[in-house]
């Protein structure tokens, strides 16, 4: 019997394959779904990081501070509806909800990390990128049965310097027109009715402006040309002239730098008497073909007329108040239609005016500042592997003013914070009459705590500083006592009050009643009725700025004598100024985070200042103290003719920083003890009355002009050379370096000499070693001088060498630095500027 197989149905067999079918057609939908909107979001993931690179780009271009800069780039991201938390140093940054996760980063030319953006401190030295990471996760909707819950995202960007290509127009300016604050006055004495100030609500403290006229030479101050930014001769007929002027310019179809030879389609550096740049001994100009940069060589464009087409495009930037980006050039070289200009830089102007006919057309031109770089989007790339380096030279001069006795305005500013009530020694009383409590260290030693501050007195009255002070200047036969019948005075003192707000009294104004000072100054900051008890805290900064306000608006009336007053200002303080000008104070956590906001950081000058040239402000405060301080000062004394500002430093507190707030190094007196605050007042009274008094400029000078060239005979110096800057390896053995100087080599053996020289915009002090005989990356050393003559009406008409480095609130014969590569694109590396001062215990009053 054979076997048979029977077929049967059974009902719901292909539920579990529909089921399972179901699965794979939703989890198909859902991933066409969750990758269409991951796609989407991954896209806007990238443009959003893009412009988040190029903004914080921007704000660095535009000097904003590091934590600035980090701000603007999560700002950005999150106007592209990408928000997101920034990745701490450590990698453990968290975010919440859809929030994506933000890494950004300063990198070098070479694209070496420095380090991440808003832990920084300043921006630092070098930075030429800006890296910005973002990632994160998208949420799902049907993968989920997939169990894919979220799909990541992840977009980078780098922004770069790069050179403005739109809003660039071919008009070059003559860069002898210029200094770095803007126009310099015309010599022609019929030009001065056009040369003025320029205000509105975005440069409410004004701007220069000047009436420039043609020339097609550019050869003078004054003058401008028109210019061409293609080789081509046809670059520079009518319709293509109108064209560059046209909206934002055409200088994205291309630059052409240099004389072009057709035959080997290659452009060439037009200056025979010049030396163009090279590696290896080869030439490699243009190093940025076809880019726009400083040092490149624009094309003349001859016989243009102001009229017709061209003038109407013109006119319209006019009427649209457009910023307009225009080259600064060096006189030309050749003539005519092969005519070529140098580039000294790019700078943003404003027109305001045209007019004139043919060689009499002109432009009124409103100088906005520096535009050679805009932010781009560009990967990081080496260029050489040598590096030219560039530096400015800055000095302060100084020189022996002569006094002739004239009636002396006395400005006291006097400190009467709460510190003021401890004796010369930083003690004090816990509440005055405890244990005795060290209430200032020194030299970084941990101080004791004085809760109280002021109310932590010293018990005994007569050892107080203020007691001392007091005594000195109102005491019988003090400072009040010893002023000359025709002198007048006028006492300002300072401290915060119990809500810790600057509290400045202003006195009741200039005295020549001996009775009333001495009044004034006992009552000084007294607390109650005690006037050897103080309190509060020192913001010095807003000290003078109110000091300065007063000898502007309130100057002291006339002299009995008829003669004018000079000005003596005397700032007396026992401590480091620790408040902002807005009046918080500053503990300096980001600076000084080893002292972790307490004390020793109030009392540390390095904490309460910004040194040059790295200086950022700490936003949202703005300058720190110090550097606060001697803005003001400098700004007091570069308003008023011949003030003399002397600083009075009580106890043991840090003079470093004091040297630039007073008119000159020598008028800081330490008053380290008690004996000597009266023979330090009357050493100041001495000194101002006498016949001569050492003066030293408000502020760094970076030209140096023929009446205050110094003399050759004493200095053996080149025309056109100004002093040397000395380059030593890390074994300090001098560098071999090129002559860069004018004319023929004078150096003899001493090869490792730069000349400082003064060129490009503003003809400022400054030196030079081409990328052609650059240097290795490595760690150098530089020492150097300043020949300058302080030439009358202002100076003694002496020569002078400066030779004291001041890198910041301390001088250095030499200043170690490290060669990296440029902040900008290239192989050129622009150092820290070099200040100079004369040696402080130089004699200049015979």
């Amino acid at each position: 019997m054979s076997a048979r197989f029977i077929h049967t149905k059974a009902r719901g067999q292909s539920i579990p394959l529909i089921a399972l079918l179901i699965v794979v057609l939703v989890g198909a939908v859902g991933l066409a779904v969750d990758v269409g909107n991951n796609y989407a979001q991954q896209r806007n993931t990238v443009r959003a990081t893009n412009a988040a690179a190029l903004s914080g780009m921007n704000a660095m271009i535009q000097g904003g501070s590091d934590q600035n800069i980090k701000q603007v780039i999560q700002q950005s991201l999150r106007s592209n509806n990408v928000d997101g938390a920034y990745n701490d140093i450590n990698g453990n940054g968290t975010a919440q909800g859809d929030q994506r996760i933000i890494n950004a980063y300063y990198l070098d030319a070479k694209a070496n990390f420095l380090c991440y953006v808003g832990s920084c401190g300043n921006v630092p030295s070098g930075a030429t990128y800006l890296q910005v990471i973002v990632n994160g996760d998208v949420n799902t909707y049907f993968a989920r049965v997939l169990d894919r819950p979220t799909l990541p995202v992840k977009a980078q960007a780098y922004a770069a310097r790069c050179s403005p290509v739109e809003g660039v127009y071919p008009l070059g300016v003559q860069s002898s027109s210029l200094d770095t604050r803007g126009f310099l006055p015309p010599q022609n004495q019929a030009d001065l009715p056009y040369y003025k100030t320029y205000t509105d609500p975005n440069y409410p403290g004004g701007l220069t402006q000047r009436r420039v006229y043609i020339n097609d030479q550019a050869n003078s101050p004054g003058n401008f040309s028109f210019l061409r930014w293609q080789a081509a001769s046809s670059g520079g007929n009518t319709t293509a002239t109108v064209d560059m002027f046209a909206g934002s310019g055409n200088l994205a179809n291309g630059f052409d730098e240099g004389l072009y030879n057709s035959k080997t389609d290659t452009y060439t550096w037009p200056d025979a008497s010049s030396q163009p740049p090279m590696v290896n001994g080869k030439v490699v100009y243009p190093i940025k073909p076809h880019e726009i940069n400083a040092g490149d060589w624009a094309y003349a464009n001859t016989g243009v007329a102001l009229s017709g087409n061209l003038k109407t495009e013109i006119q319209k930037h006019i009427t649209n108040k457009d910023v307009m980006i225009l080259p600064i050039v060096k006189p030309a070289v050749g003539t005519g239609a092969n005519a070529t200009f140098q580039i000294a830089g790019l700078a943003a102007f404003y027109m305001v005016g045209l007019g004139g006919n043919g060689a009499n057309s002109y432009f009124d031109l409103v100088y906005i500042g520096p535009a050679n770089s805009v932010a781009c989007l560009s990967t990081p790339a080496v260029t050489s592997n040598t590096l030219g380096i560039n530096g400015n030279v800055f000095l302060k001069p100084r020189w022996g003013q002569p006094q002739n006795g004239q009636p002396i305005a006395y400005e006291i500013i006097m400190d009467v914070s709460g510190s003021m009530s401890w004796n010369f020694k930083g003690q004090g009383n816990l509440s005055g009459t405890g244990a005795v409590r060290q209430c200032e260290a020194f030299n970084g030693a941990t101080p004791d705590s004085c809760p109280n501050g002021g109310g932590d007195y010293w018990k005994t009255e007569s050892e107080r500083r203020v007691y001392v002070l007091k005594q000195a200047l109102a005491g019988s036969g003090g400072f009040i006592d010893n002023m000359r019948a025709s002198d007048t005075m006028r006492i300002i003192s300072f401290s915060t009050d119990s809500s810790n707000k600057v509290k400045v009294d202003t006195s009741t104004g200039w005295s020549q009643d001996a009775a009333l000072l001495k009044q004034t100054v006992m009552s000084a900051g007294k607390v109650g009725t005690n006037p050897y008890l103080t309190s509060g805290g020192t913001p010095g900064p807003a000290a003078l700025n109110k000091a300065g306000q007063i000898l502007q608006s309130s100057p002291p009336p006339a002299a009995p004598n008829g003669q004018a007053y000079k000005h003596a200002v005397i700032y007396m303080t026992d401590g480091v100024a620790n408040i902002f000008l807005n009046g918080q104070t500053n503990l300096a956590k980001d600076i000084c985070p080893e002292y972790g906001g307490d004390s020793r950081a109030l009392n540390t000058p390095r904490c309460q200042y910004d040194p040059p040239p790295t200086y950022k402000p700490n936003v949202p405060n703005g300058m720190r103290p110090i550097t606060a301080m001697v803005s003001e000062a400098a700004g007091m004394k570069s308003r008023i003719d011949n003030l003399q500002l002397f600083v009075l430093a009580l106890g043991q507190v840090d003079v470093l920083g004091l040297d630039e707030v007073a008119s000159d190094p020598s008028l800081v007196f330490p008053a380290r003890d008690a004996s000597v605050v009266s023979l330090v007042l009357a050493l100041i009274q001495a000194k101002a009355e006498g016949p001569c008094i050492p003066n030293t400029g408000a502020n760094w000078i970076s030209h140096i002009d023929q009446a205050h060239t110094a003399s050759s005979a004493l200095f053996n110096l080149p025309t056109g050379v100004y002093g040397y800057v000395y380059l030593y390896d890390a074994s300090h053995t001098p560098l071999n370096l090129p002559w860069t100087g004018p004319g023929a080599d004078p150096r003899g053996t001493v090869k490792n000499a730069l000349p400082i020289t003064q060129d490009g915009l503003g003809e400022q002090l400054g030196y030079t070693v081409p990328v052609a005989q650059g240097l290795a990356p490595g760690n150098y050393s530089m020492s150097g001088y300043v020949a300058y003559k302080a030439a009358a009406p202002d100076g003694d008409g002496q020569s002078r060498q400066y030779d004291q480095i001041k890198p910041g609130l301390t001088t250095v014969q030499e200043m170690p630095f490290t060669l990296s590569p440029s902040e900008v694109l290239g192989a050129s590396v622009v150092l820290d500027p070099l200040r100079l001062q004369l040696k402080q215990d130089a004699t200049v009053c015979p």
